[in-house]
Parts: structure tokens; C-alpha cells; sequence
């Protein structure tokens, strides 16, 4: 590849760059100027060697283009598995499309799919949350806008759906919802599909019973820690002296998955215990080491945020509970007691949150300390999971 110096015969002086694609094809441009000819021959080389045929920007799939930009960023471990898992598991049929051939309302259909059911996962597949579709439609969004600035398509028709900062009612689980899935991760036997890579058959599976997960769900829902607070929590950080969670770090969702900083200085507080949770943390703090993880699978090691995330959706689904995720857990936490009349300040507070964004978040809570929010969580929280009994309590 290099660029020659050549004078038309009107007497010109041009500068043609001469390239090879990966076919081995000779291509040339001409250009009044050197530096943009050596530009265009440099940008040539650059996509040959990360596998773009630059004139072939026509046969280029939607599945290839997502390849290609992936391949061309300098990704952490945690991003790069993101982003494959988008392309791997979420494209269904888009996949196969020429990139160019996607229409704005083709997208539009894609994500309706990904809202209600990826049938080419599963036919009982029960789809996606919207912020999960926001994400899958963000990277497809990215790498088209990729695609465009190496000319390889001309527009991009990825509209990316703004979600709903505000938790609507629906959304947030009933107490009956939330105790089937408690008592099923507890008791065990929720069956699901295992979906393995592209080309291998499913497997059926059964999930085995896992008290500690099962306590996991427990503190969630009496406390509204974050997935990765409660991954992350050491035993000596519950503190039954002062009845308190003291929430500290988190858990990495990156390898080495180690203790990192909180999301904001706001998360950085002190969560009161009720007296319901009181005997689960009790049960869970007398059998570890200090310094040791309060949640901890069978192997002994910390429960990861990606895995206890798909735990928790196996068991829904299996319960017909699809609202019960760990973020509806916080979601109920927070309604409860909105609704029970704490003050705004005190909710804010034991969620990490500033007062403006809880009232961004839970306006349809709102009706027409420590101690205060401790009873108020015994009161309207606990309204049925009595910590580790397999039965709704009923509350008058």
C-alpha cells in the first residue's frame, strides 16, 4: 500500500492511493493533497487488519458489524462480555440482516421482541426489562455509529427508547410474589433452561435448594441494599449492637471481582434492622468470620451480581413472579414505606439516594429516625415475609 505522486493530463498534480483489500484486490483513490491520500491509505490498512473488505460495506450483516466494532476497541473484561452477550444472545433474527437493509421500524420490532419474548431463546421466554432493552439497543446504536464513521453504511436507524425514571405501581412486586420466590429458592426444584452457545442444544436443569440465597432475598427486601451492596457485605458490618447494616462497599461486577467504592457518597449509610430481619442476620453473622462475606455460595465464595441476578430470575419465572428481580426488592422496600409515611429525608437516607431523587423515582408512593424507619419496615415491609417461615403472616 502506498501513495504516488502522478500529473493528469490537463497537467495536475494528484496523489493516488493504492491499497489491497482482503481478497487480495487492488484498489485506488486519487486526492489533491498528499496528507489525505496517506489518511485514506492508513484508514484502509486499519480495516483490512481487523477484517473489513472496505468496498464491501453492502454484505456486511448486522451480527458482523457488531463483531467489528467490538473487535476495534480496547474493551475491559466486564464490557467485552457486555457487549458479546448483546450480539450472542439478543439480536435473534436482526442478526442475519445486511446492516444497510435495517429500518428504523425494523429496530422498533427488535425491541418490542426483546420487551415480550426472545423467542429464539426459549419459546416461553418472557423478555427483557426496559432498562436491559435500553442497554441491548445502546450497543447496537453504538456500533452502527461506528460502522458510519468507517464508511462502511450511510445512516443509522437505531432510536434508542428513553426509559421511565419513575417506578410505576406495576412494577413493583406483591408481598405474595416476593415470598413464593423466597420459599422456592429456599425449598429448591425451580426447573429452567440452560442456554448454552449458538449450535448447542438446551439443557433442562433444576435449581437445588440454597437457604443462604433464599436469606439473601430476605435482607434485600428488609433493607433495599443494591445487588452489589448485598454481594459485597462483610459480616462485620452488620452490627447488632446498633441494629444497623452498615452499608460500605460493594462488589465488583469486573474480575477479580474484589470490595470496590460505593456508586455515590450517598450510598454510604447506616440501614436500620428490623425485628424481623434481626434473627436472619443473627443465623447468618454466628457461623463466619468477621471479615468474611455475609452471602456466600457452596464453593464459599461471594455471590457475584450477574449470577445472583440470573438466580433470582430462574426462581420468578419458575413461580410465575416475573416483577421479583433485587431491584424490585428495593423498589418495594421504598414504596413501603413511603406509603407507611415516612419522611421523604429518612426514606432517601436508608436507600443512598438525595431527597430529589427519590421523588423523581417513587412520585406514586407518596400519599395525598432510625427507630421510626426500623418500625415502619416491621410494619409495612415485613407484611408477610416472616424471616425464613415459608408462610404469609397475615397483618391487621
Amino acid at each position: 500500500m502506498a501513495v504516488q505522486k502522478r500529473r493528469t493530463k490537463a497537467g495536475k498534480t494528484v496523489y493516488v492511493a493504492r491499497w489491497r483489500d482482503p481478497s487480495g484486490k487492488e484498489h485506488s483513490k486519487s486526492f489533491p493533497l498528499a496528507r489525505e491520500a496517506k489518511a485514506h491509505v492508513q484508514e484502509m490498512e486499519r480495516a483490512t487488519r481487523i477484517g473489513i473488505n472496505p468496498t464491501a460495506g453492502d454484505r456486511v450483516t448486522v451480527y458482523e458489524l457488531m463483531t467489528l466494532w467490538i473487535e476495534d476497541r480496547n474493551l475491559r473484561p466486564a464490557s467485552l462480555a457486555l457487549y458479546t452477550r448483546t450480539r450472542d444472545k439478543h439480536l435473534g433474527p436482526l442478526a442475519k440482516w445486511p446492516a444497510k437493509d435495517v429500518t428504523p421500524k425494523v429496530v422498533r420490532d427488535w425491541q418490542a421482541q426483546l420487551r415480550t419474548c426472545r423467542s429464539w431463546l426459549d419459546k416461553d421466554d418472557t423478555g427483557m426489562s426496559p432498562r436491559y432493552v435500553q442497554t441491548a439497543a445502546s450497543h447496537l446504536r453504538s456500533a452502527y455509529k461506528w460502522g458510519i464513521e468507517n464508511e462502511l453504511l450511510a445512516k443509522n436507524p437505531v432510536r434508542v427508547e428513553r426509559v421511565q425514571a419513575a417506578v410505576e405501581p406495576d412494577d413493583v412486586p406483591t408481598m405474595a410474589e416476593i415470598q413464593a420466590v423466597i420459599n422456592r429458592a429456599r425449598a429448591g426444584g425451580a426447573a429452567y433452561t440452560e442456554i448454552k452457545a449458538k449450535g448447542e442444544k438446551p439443557r433442562k436443569l433444576v435449581l437445588r435448594p440454597d437457604p443462604v440465597f433464599a436469606d439473601m432475598l430476605t435482607v434485600a427486601a428488609f433493607t433495599g441494599l443494591r445487588i452489589g451492596e448485598l454481594c459485597g457485605l462483610l459480616v462485620e458490618e452488620v452490627n447488632l449492637d446498633l441494629g444497623v447494616v452498615q452499608v460500605r462497599k460493594q462488589l465488583d461486577k469486573r474480575p477479580p471481582h474484589g470490595r470496590v467504592a460505593l456508586k455515590s457518597k450517598n450510598s454510604r449509610r447506616d440501614v436500620p434492622i428490623s425485628a424481623e430481619l434481626r434473627p436472619v442476620l443473627e443465623r447468618l453473622t454466628a457461623v463466619r468470620m468477621p471479615g468474611d462475606f455475609l452471602f456466600t455460595n457452596r464453593d464459599g465464595r461471594p455471590f457475584l451480581p450477574s449470577g445472583a441476578g440470573d438466580k433470582v430470575l430462574r426462581v420468578a419465572t419458575f413461580e410465575k413472579a416475573p416483577r421479583v428481580h433485587f431491584h424490585a426488592l428495593r423498589h418495594h422496600f421504598a414504596s413501603s414505606l413511603l406509603l407507611a409515611g415516612v419522611p421523604v429525608p429518612d426514606v432517601a437516607r436508608v436507600l443512598g439516594h438525595t431527597p430529589a431523587q427519590l421523588l423523581k423515582t417513587y412520585t406514586h408512593a407518596l400519599p395525598g429516625s432510625g427507630d421510626r424507619v426500623a418500625a415502619a419496615i416491621s410494619s409495612s415491609v415485613g407484611c408477610g415475609i416472616s424471616a425464613g417461615s415459608p408462610h404469609l403472616r397475615a397483618v391487621g
